[in-house]
Order: C-alpha cells, then sequence, then structure tokens
C-alpha cells in the first residue's frame, strides 16, 4: 500500500541460502498466539520480561490507524507493561483530546468522551453521540482502559501529537480564564475570545496574536501559577496555535513533506513538556503509528544522503540511549480503510509476495506472531529490507534498525476513517 507513513518492508536475498537462513530463524523463534486473546501468553510474557525490564519508554506502533485488532493488539500489552511498572501512557492523539480521555478514565464520566474532538466534538455545539465505527470502537477500547485505570490507579493517559480536529482547547482556556482572573491577562483573554468567532486564516491570526501576548506575560504568569501550571497551561495554548496551523498547512495545495516534519517537531515541545510536568522516574508507554515512533534517523535519509524526517521516536531515543524498546505490528491481509486506500474510503489488502508480510502469512494465516528482530541472519544482512515510501525507496538496511521486535496481524477488519 502506498502512502507516506505505511512501511512495507521488502526483502533482498543474495542467495537461496540466505533466504532460507532468515526462514528458519524465523520459524523457530516466532512466538504464535491466538488473534483474539484478551492477554499475552506466558510465552510472550516471558519473551518480552528481559527485554523491557529497566526501559524507560517501550513504543507499541500501529501499521495504521483504523482496523479493529488494533485495539486488541494495544490492550493485551498495555495490561502486561501496567504490571511491569509502566505508568504514562502517551497516544498519537491531540494534546487537548487526551486531556479529556485523562479526565474520562478518572471520573467514568463519558461527556468527557464526547469532548474529544477527533470523535466529532465541536466547541460551541451540543454534546452528542458520534455513530462512526472508529469512534464506537475507540469508545469500547476506552471503556476497557478504564477498568485497567481502576486495577492500576497510577495509570496516566495522554496525548503528544496535535489535535487533529482542533476545537478542544477552548474549553481548557475557558476553564482557565475562569479559574485565573487576573488584570493583566484582559487582552489575551479578548484575543482569544475574538478566535471564536472566525475559522481559516482569521482565526490562525487573532490566535497566533494571542499567543505573542501570551508570551510577554510569561514572567507574571510564572509567579502567579507556578512553574509546572505554567508549562502545563503553555502546552496546551501552544499546541491549540499549532493544531490550528497545522489544519491549514495540510488544506494547503503547497502541503509538502516540510509540513510533515514541522509536525513532527511540535511533537518534540510537546514532550518536552512532557517530561517537565512527569516525575522523572516515570516508565512511558507510547502508542502510534509506526513511521512516528521509528528509532533511528538513518532510514529518513533519502539515497543521496540527506535528512528528510526525523521521527518523535527518534528524538526520544537519541535523548534516552538505551532505554526505549519498539514493538512494530505489521498487517498480513484483511479490509481496511485510511492512509493506505488513498482516495478510497476502503480497501482491501494483501501482502504483496516480495514483503515480509507475505512470507509471515505462510507460516501463521491465523494466529499472530511475535519474534525478535535481533535474529542473527536479520543482524548479519546489511541488505535485508528495502522501505519504500510512496513508492520510492529511502532506506536500505536491516529490520533491526526500524524496531526492535515485530507483532504480526494475519487478518484485520476495518473500522473506518
Amino acid at each position: 500500500m502506498k502512502n507516506l507513513f505505511l512501511f512495507i518492508f521488502i526483502f533482498v536475498f543474495a542467495s537461496c541460502a540466505k533466504l532460507k537462513h532468515a526462514d528458519d530463524d524465523l520459524v523457530a523463534n516466532a512466538i504464535h498466539s491466538e488473534i483474539n486473546s484478551a492477554t499475552l501468553s506466558g510465552l510472550e510474557k516471558e519473551f518480552l520480561e528481559p527485554n523491557v525490564k529497566g526501559k524507560k519508554f517501550v513504543y507499541l506502533g500501529e501499521s495504521d490507524h483504523y482496523f479493529e485488532e488494533k485495539f486488541t493488539y494495544r490492550l493485551k500489552f498495555i495490561e502486561y507493561l501496567l504490571s511491569q511498572g509502566f505508568t504514562h501512557i502517551l497516544d498519537e492523539l491531540g494534546v487537548s483530546d487526551g486531556a479529556m480521555v485523562q479526565r474520562y478514565l478518572e471520573t467514568g464520566d463519558e461527556d468527557y468522551l464526547k469532548q474529544v474532538g477527533l470523535y466529532g466534538f465541536q466547541y460551541g455545539k451540543p454534546l452528542g453521540e458520534s455513530k462512526r465505527n472508529f469512534v464506537i470502537s475507540s469508545k469500547r477500547y476506552m471503556r476497557k482502559l478504564r477498568s485497567l485505570k481502576l486495577k492500576y490507579p497510577s495509570l496516566v493517559y495522554g496525548g503528544f501529537d496535535l489535535d487533529m480536529v482542533p476545537g478542544t482547547a477552548y474549553l481548557q482556556l475557558d476553564d482557565f480564564f475562569s479559574k485565573y482572573q487576573f488584570p493583566f491577562l484582559e487582552n489575551f483573554k479578548e484575543l482569544v475570545e475574538r478566535s471564536k468567532s472566525f475559522e481559516g486564516e482569521e482565526q490562525l491570526e487573532l490566535l497566533k496574536k494571542s499567543y505573542s501576548v501570551f508570551l510577554s506575560l510569561k514572567s507574571k504568569l510564572k509567579i502567579q501559577l507556578g512553574e509546572l501550571e505554567f508549562v502545563h497551561f503553555e502546552l496546551i495554548f501552544r499546541n491549540f496555535v499549532a493544531s490550528i496551523e497545522m489544519r491549514e498547512r495540510f488544506l494547503s495545495a503547497n502541503y509538502s513533506r516540510k509540513d510533515l516534519d514541522w509536525r513532527e517537531k511540535q511533537m518534540f515541545k510537546n514532550m518536552l513538556a512532557r517530561f517537565q510536568l512527569d516525575p522523572a522516574e516515570q516508565k512511558y508507554l507510547l502508542l502510534g503509528h509506526n513511521g512516528h515512533l521509528t528509532k533511528t534517523v538513518e532510514q529518513y535519509k533519502n539515497l543521496n544522503g540527506v535528512q528528510q524526517w526525523y521521527a518523535i521516536g527518534s528524538w526520544i531515543n537519541d535523548r534516552f540511549p538505551d532505554q526505549v524498546y519498539a514493538i512494530w505490528s505489521l498487517i498480513g491481509r484483511g479490509e481496511h480503510s485510511g492512509h493506505g486506500c488513498e482516495e478510497r474510503k476502503t480497501c482491501y489488502f494483501s501482502s504483496p509476495r516480495s514483503t515480509l508480510e507475505y512470507k509471515l502469512l505462510g507460516y501463521e494465516a491465523e494466529k499472530t506472531l511475535l519474534f525478535s528482530t535481533q535474529l542473527p541472519r536479520f543482524l548479519q544482512s546489511k541488505k535485508l529490507v528495502k522501505t519504500y515510501v510512496n513508492g520510492i525507496e529511502i532506506l536500505e538496511g536491516p529490520l533491526a534498525l526500524q524496531a526492535d521486535a515485530i507483532y504480526f496481524i494475519p487478518k484485520v477488519s476495518d473500522v473506518g476513517p
């Protein structure tokens, strides 16, 4: 499937012997388990325990966002990692949307889920229930997370991305202005209020102006709010302005890779704020698209050696060397919508014969497979895997550069974008 984020791994072997040895490694080391199992098997837990022990971050990457099995995949790993001392779950979800999810997990009040922009919330309009399959599946997943929150009270859920459907932040800004009625905030508040009456470039212009005013008040606000409260509010507001800007950028006919790189840089800023807000000893589970959670910069250089992308996952890995363990999911086949379907709403994906996914289907067409990418034959071959983005080769190298382990899901079902 050709798209900017979905990675297709194509094996290129120098000889049939090399192919056989790599296949032998997979067959001998892959762990088979039931795809619909609610928990990890004993063998899967034994595989993970020494690998995640002592790690600060575990990446749980998904091949794409719109398939039902993603939620089962997430929940079984989340439950196990919570039992191993991981507490903070950061999702490829907007900062403001993530805050509403956390409020729901804390209270059980589903009105907070209705205030998630990704689920259809629009500021100034009555709360409603979305009939989109994706929202229905997501809320079912959130209810199960709520059960885990009751079992593991220290669970914290948040977003590290820009808000794809901005607007929820206005609720947080309303709360802020209600709580803090300092006279020096009047100009700032007025600009924010005016922005509510506009859309598009006019809204963005007013919010950027209000952000400049906000920065001019930085010293006063820090004194009044305290360091942590200021960092928290700055994260909410800066991310909101950036979310509106992202919407305008992505609607532009000149939308390019530079815009994607700009979005990634906003994630860096969000994550820095999270690190300031959270105690240093916290252990994080990051959820999201594989492309954002890659561990190294190298695979985002083009064939001329020019860096085209610097993912949030690479940024974290560079700051915390040896503290990251990355698990990626791959899809074998099935009905699916989202990035890979281009202009169609849904499409049926079946792994091309030359891909790793196709070979994995030959080993197991009904059960999931979990295996390490650190297998000897994978590590020995320097030209084992090629990665393509929109049909253009951008990497040739071992699968171990992409992730530490692969969780293969043979068949998926669509939940709609």
